[in-house]
């Protein structure tokens, strides 16, 4: 992202917009015009996606198209939020401050949840051939 996009959502803010999203869908619809035997002309609507590398191509009804469209949408915006939440890690691994403060964390820790390091038992060493 560059610098004149919108502050980027809290981590808890983006989760609570991916749990909200319902009926995803993955693909691309696509229209056609099909010639009818009469004469006429109806649209023909096409879910296209790819499923285990392999092209998948299913016929949507006309009366489902705008549900199919909707669900298209919502995937694109669990895309950009999943974007936005790598980015937002991203700045947080590479902030100064905000490393330190998670050190000392780790640190102060793993000092409290043992006072002594456990030593594992060697192993015996093997004798030298000689």
């Amino acid at each position: 992202m560059n610098s004149t996009t919108t502050r980027p959502l809290a981590q808890t803010a983006i989760l609570a917009e991916n749990n909200n999203i319902i009926l995803p869908v993955r693909g691309t619809l696509s229209s056609s015009k099909r010639k009818l035997k009469n004469g006429g002309e109806t649209d023909y609507h096409v879910l296209q996606y790819w499923k285990d590398r392999k092209h998948v191509s299913i016929y949507v009804p006309p009366d489902k198209v705008e549900a199919v469209r909707r669900g298209i949408e919502l995937r694109q915006k669990l895309e950009a939020n999943a974007l936005e939440k790598a980015e937002a890690g991203l700045h947080a691994t590479l902030n100064p401050k905000l490393m330190d403060t998670l050190e000392k964390k780790r640190e102060s820790s793993a000092k409290s949840a043992s006072a002594a390091p456990a030593k594992w038992p060697r192993p015996p060493s093997k004798p030298s051939k000689r």
